[in-house]
């Protein structure tokens, strides 16, 4: 405990400070939450930020086996996590004894270690770094049988423990019911005589079995009063009759504890040699108890283990901040996550934008993500990203004023910028949330683009957010900086949330103070004193923000027409590939059927030519001979065919899309207003709603879009229904590709399997996602043979542990 203390102590007031702008301290509280024992959470407290790689790894590692572990349910011992260090601190006093209740406590503590081990050791395969923690626990196989002899589950020693214990604890329970027999006939004797109520009992008193007596009558009995009632009216007496045999129970009582501490002294003189070993496996005790309490927080914010390199950069997809993540989680609010990265090329990123649009929270997600990982605590990012590694994160977030030392805001700013000019280096990242303020910009913007230029010649790592033109100018002059901005809806004042990488942002501050409502003389008065150059600037770059969305809207509408054009013409030529095969078949087929009938006229014509000169050329026979080639012929003339009236072209199946008014819900057709192409709803977040435009799905604002209703026309002639149909269009919008099994019968399952495996070679799904549960493994096991028989399947997976595992399979399909 003091070595923790002390490295505690050790730790510099710098990363303390970082921690506490980040909001890292919350995290390591939550975890210190999720221990189980006082052990886990001192260990808690010690997790800090690791400047060497490998350690990083083993210990992401670690705690991803350990989710793993929970994940797929795996029981996991969760009780008795007790600190083993008093007792091991004991065994280092000579001739100490350890009591019952300490046996009882290690006793327990061990046997979760053992179950500990033998989970590990059953899958060692599997869970290799915690393997390795287990393997320097070594406890002796006797200490284990030992304490099961000696203990019950209870704590409590056993009469078994040794022989003379099992005979003095016989004898005892012998003469106490000899004793009982000899109070029971008093107690009868005194109530017959009117010494004491009908109703009254034996009890104890100093650790003597007594009887009550009625004070008056205490002299008409012969015998020791040991107590007396709280009036003085009862005094519990024993009698003499029951002396001998309550002094025979004391001495066995004190021959009883002799033999106790004899042999909890032989016991703890046979531990004693080993409690090195005790001492390490309490150790690998609270290792686990720490990597299992990191490991259900990583599941609660949804973390991943992403690809990982001893590189200074980062690349993350679907990054959320994991504390905001919590937090709108217990209210229900969607999140939006972030997709951000630096690279050797591009280091510092120079994010700007409105207030209150998110900056501060994207800057600290930056941080915080990155100290999670270093400091061995799962991260919430998406699949595809990439983390880095760097030896030091400074930051100067929020107002670090000291009345004690005399430091105003902008003071405080400039130590920490010299500390970040005197300690970074080219695997540093610095985070400075809005970077120059505090002062006259007029000189605060210079100030801050020199530090700026500075920091970038020692090729630092960093995110900086700030409203100062002239550092987002810088930004798009320097090679080694790249602006972003968070992107702010201009129509309705609001703000998105959203990071864009590449393109400086407006600050919106003359738009929101009018929509808060400041008066319209004020804002002109702002304006004149702004200047024309500079509103014109900020014009600028709030049109290029808005052109921008527009080009979007129409690049993803063109993308989603290609897509659909390209999966029409793979149909198109698969269908003509189809009628072409059917066509050789059928031509085939009709070959060989005239070749079976002119082989079958040539031999009627020989059978009648025969029978011609056989009988001569009898009438009757001539006759019959005519009939049957004449049969022959008839059967061997083409059928005719019934012609198929022909439908006005206008008749002809066709969806229309009607706009129709009315709170889109989820499940509504919708499309992008402007556009043609039309989606369905899949969920809202915030602001934005899911759209899924066949196989893409992309988040579009609301206000973007526009309710439809899909009517299709009416067609007469059933073939021409038949045709239309066959909407590849409509198809494709309408198809999920997953599939919920969870709950069927396998025939029925299968079923369902096999007409939706068809359409999904038909619309050249290449993923799909089947829902079955984990359960027996069952239904998995017959899905799976079952898909066996399609040549289009190319491989079958469980799906990722972190989104359902062994419950879920992939189907990968090879068309």
């Amino acid at each position: 405990m003091s070595q923790l203390k002390t490295a505690e102590a050790k730790v510099p007031s710098g990363l303390l400070a970082v921690e506490t702008g980040l909001g890292f301290d919350q995290i390591r509280e939550t975890i210190k939450a999720e221990c189980l024992g006082d052990l886990g959470r001192e260990l808690a407290n010690g997790i800090r930020l690791n400047r060497t790689f490998s350690v990083v790894v083993r210990w992401q590692e670690q705690v991803h086996e350990c989710s793993r572990l929970l994940s797929e349910g795996i029981p996991f011992p969760d009780q008795h996590y007790f600190d083993l260090r008093p007792i091991t601190d004991c065994l280092e006093i000579e001739n100490y004894v350890l009591m019952p209740d300490q046996w009882s406590l290690l006793s327990r503590c061990l046997k979760t270690i053992d179950k500990l081990i033998m989970m590990l050791r059953k899958g060692k395969n599997q869970f290799p770094q915690l393997f390795s923690l287990c393997e320097r626990v070594e406890l002796p196989a006797d200490l284990f049988f030992n304490l099961d002899r000696i203990f019950d589950e209870d704590g409590q020693i056993k009469d078994t423990a040794s022989a003379e214990l099992n005979r003095l604890r016989k004898s005892k329970i012998d003469e106490q019911a000899r004793l009982r027999r000899r109070l029971e006939q008093s107690l009868k004797s005194a109530i017959s005589q009117g010494f004491i109520a009908e109703d009254a009992s034996l009890t104890v008193r100093n650790g003597r079995m007594v009887i009550p007596i009625l004070a008056e009558y205490k002299r008409r009995v012969r015998g020791f009063v040991h107590d007396e009632s709280a009036t003085g009216q009862t005094v519990f007496m024993e009698p003499e009759e029951a002396l001998e045999s309550n002094n025979a129970i004391r001495e066995i009582q004190f021959a009883e504890q002799r033999e106790i501490h004899r042999i909890l002294t032989q016991l703890t003189e046979d531990i004693r040699p080993n409690r090195s070993n005790i001492a390490n496996a309490g150790q690998f005790l609270g290792t686990m108890d720490l990597i299992r309490a990191k490991a259900r927080y990583g599941l609660r914010v949804k973390s991943s283990f992403p690809a990982h390199h001893e590189k200074p950069d980062f690349s993350w997809y679907e990054a959320r901040h994991p504390l905001l993540f919590l937090s709108h989680q217990k209210s229900q609010k969607p999140i939006v996550p972030l997709r951000i990265w630096l690279t050797n090329e591009k280091r510092v990123l120079v994010v700007s934008g409105p207030n209150a649009g998110g900056k501060s929270i994207c800057l600290k997600t930056v941080g915080l993500i990155q100290y999670m990982w270093q400091s061995g605590v799962p991260v919430p990012v998406g699949e595809g990203s990439t983390m880095g590694h760097f030896e030091k994160i400074l930051t100067d977030i929020g107002d670090h004023q000291s009345i004690e030392n005399d430091l105003s805001t902008y003071s405080s700013h400039l130590a920490n910028m010299k500390n970040m000019l005197i300690q970074a280096n080219e695997r540093s990242l610095i985070l400075i949330d809005e970077f120059g303020t505090g002062t006259d910009p007029a000189l605060g913007g210079p100030i801050a683009e020199a530090i700026l230029e500075a920091l970038c010649h020692k090729r630092i790592f960093g995110v900086i957010n700030t409203h100062y033109t002239n550092l987002k100018n810088f930004a798009s002059r320097h090679p080694l900086v790249e602006n972003a901005s968070m992107k702010f809806d201009g129509d309705r004042m609001e703000p998105l949330f959203v990071l864009e990488m590449g393109q400086p942002g407006s600050s919106y501050a003359l738009e929101i103070a009018e929509k808060i409502g400041l008066p319209r003389p004020v804002l002109n008065q702002a304006r004149n004193k702004i200047g024309t150059k500079k509103l014109n600037v900020d014009k600028l770059i709030s049109e290029l923000e808005e052109e921008k969305r527009t080009w979007e809207t129409r690049n993803l509408d063109i993308k989603i027409r290609d897509k659909l054009a390209k999966k029409l013409l793979d149909d198109n030529q698969k269908l003509q590939t189809e009628l072409q095969n059917k066509k050789k078949v059928i031509v085939n087929e009709a070959r060989l059927q005239g070749k079976k009938i002119v082989e079958e006229a040539n031999r009627k014509v020989e059978e009648a030519v025969r029978s011609i000169k056989e009988s001569q050329a009898e009438k009757s026979v001539v006759i019959k001979a005519r009939q049957e080639i004449s049969q022959l012929k008839e059967k061997m003339e083409p059928e005719i065919l019934v012609p198929v009236e022909k439908e006005d072209e206008k008749e002809e199946a066709e969806l229309k899309s009607v706009i129709i008014a009315g709170e889109i819900q989820v499940g509504d057709s919708v499309r992008i207003i402007g556009t043609e192409s039309i989606g369905k709803i899949v969920a809202f977040r915030g602001k934005d709603a899911e759209v899924q435009i066949g196989d893409l799905k992309t988040n579009i604002k609301v206000n973007r879009l526009e309710r439809m209703s899909t009517v299709e026309t009416v067609v007469k002639s059933s073939a021409r229904r038949a045709t239309a149909g066959l909407n590849m269009n409509q198809k494709m919008l309408n198809f999920q590709s997953e599939l919920d099994l969870r709950g069927l019968r396998t025939d029925e399952a299968l079923s369902l399997v096999d007409s939706w495996i068809d359409e999904a070679i038909l619309l050249g799904q290449k993923e799909l996602r089947i829902l079955h549960g984990k359960g027996n493994g069952i239904l998995r096991t017959q899905i799976r043979i079952h898909l066996k028989k399609y040549r289009q399947v190319g491989r079958m997976v469980d799906e990722h542990a972190d989104r359902g595992g062994a419950g879920i399979t992939l189907v990968i399909l090879d068309i």
